[in-house]
Parts: C-alpha cells; sequence; structure tokens
C-alpha cells in the first residue's frame, strides 16, 4: 500500500466514526424531542418515561464510548501518520544515495558496443549489486512510497539482479542472447537510474 493510499483509508475511516457519532447525537434529539413535545400527555409521559431515561442513559454511554474511540482512533492516525513519514523520508534518502553511487559504478561501463561492455564487465568483475542493499533491506519500506516512485523501483531493480545473475556465470557458456541481454540492460538501466535520480532529488528537496 503506498502512502497516499494509507492516508486515504486512514481519513476514510475517521469519516466513519464522524458519521456514527452524528448519527447517534440524531438519536438523542430525536429522543429528547420526542419526550418535548409529549410531556404534556400523561398517559403517554408514563409511558414513555422510562423509554426516555433509558434512550439518555443508552446515549451517554454511546457518547462516552465514542469519545474514548476517536480519541484513540486519532492518536493512533497521527502517530501512524508520522511514523509512514519518518519511513517515507528514511527510504527516499537511502535510495537517492544508494542510486548514485550504482550510477557512479555504472556509468564507466561501455555501451557502445555488445563486446566492449561484457569484456569490461568480465575483466573487472563488476557486481553491481549485494545482498545488503536497500532494494533488499527495506523490502518493506518501499511500500510507504507514492505507487509512481514505488513502480520505477520495482522495475529497476531486478534488471539490476540480472545482470549480477548472467555475469556471475562462466562467460564461455553464455550464448548470443544473453551477450544481448547484458548490454541492452546496461543501457536500459543507466536511463533508468538517471530517471530515478532526478525523481528522488526533488522529494529530498521537499523534506530539507
Amino acid at each position: 500500500m503506498g502512502y497516499k493510499e494509507l492516508k486515504k483509508q486512514m481519513g476514510f475511516a475517521f469519516i466513519s466514526l464522524m458519521v456514527l457519532f452524528c448519527i447517534l447525537v440524531a438519536i438523542a434529539i430525536g429522543a429528547l424531542v420526542y419526550s418535548i413535545f409529549h410531556h404534556d400527555n400523561p398517559i403517554l409521559n408514563a409511558a414513555t418515561q422510562g423509554y426516555s431515561s433509558a434512550i439518555k442513559d443508552l446515549g451517554l454511554i454511546f457518547i462516552g464510548a465514542f469519545i474514548a474511540v476517536i480519541t484513540s482512533a486519532l492518536s493512533t492516525f497521527f502517530t501512524m501518520d508520522l511514523t509512514t513519514t519518518k519511513t517515507r523520508e528514511d527510504t527516499i534518502i537511502g535510495f537517492y544515495y544508494e542510486l548514485k553511487a550504482l550510477d557512479e559504478k555504472i556509468k564507466h561501463i561501455p555501451i557502445d558496443t555488445h563486446t566492449k561492455c561484457l569484456s569490461y564487465i568480465i575483466q573487472n568483475k563488476i557486481h553491481l549489486y549485494t545482498d545488503s542493499g536497500l532494494y533488499f533491506v527495506f523490502k518493506k519500506e518501499i511500500f510507504s512510497l507514492e505507487n509512481s516512485i514505488l513502480e520505477k523501483i520495482l522495475d529497476l531493480y531486478p534488471k539490476i539482479l540480472l545482470i549480477d545473475e548472467i555475469t556471475d556465470l562462466n562467460p564461455q557458456t553464455h550464448g548470443s542472447l544473453e551477450l544481448l541481454k547484458i548490454h541492452d540492460h546496461i543501457v536500459e538501466i543507466k536511463i533508468k537510474i538517471s530517471e530515478l535520480i532526478k525523481i528522488l532529488e526533488e522529494e529530498k528537496k521537499k523534506i530539507g
């Protein structure tokens, strides 16, 4: 669930509680009006006295319970909002600096020909990613990001991991398809990293 979707759902829950409160208030007001308009009728007054008293008591219980629930809900809402906001900010900053480092590493890989690209990677034993990278460490936290950023991360990182999977194989076992994949993925990754860095940089500026 994205950051905006979480806030939307919390807002919907808050509105639902407010609607419930309005219904309870309407019931209490209706009971009060009913008792006022029939207070001069002895028969109705005797018949409804116990009912009105019960309604008032029940209304007080409902209102007290609602106040407790709404207080708890508001506290939970603001706590979750602050926690989600902090998680989102940390995730944005973390991925921004990680992608800057990846961009620095990948920009030296030649992409003018398939052969040069593969030769450089193999000769220099280029390995783009590790198990301690943020894509693995922040596996849950990335879902605090907006969907537009989340989708770009989920699109980019599997391609980075694929490069490492291919280059971990014995170079002699690589077929022409794998060779083409490495070069084409490197070209695509360079573009996507650059785009994502610009987006995260803008979000980082908003954080301050």
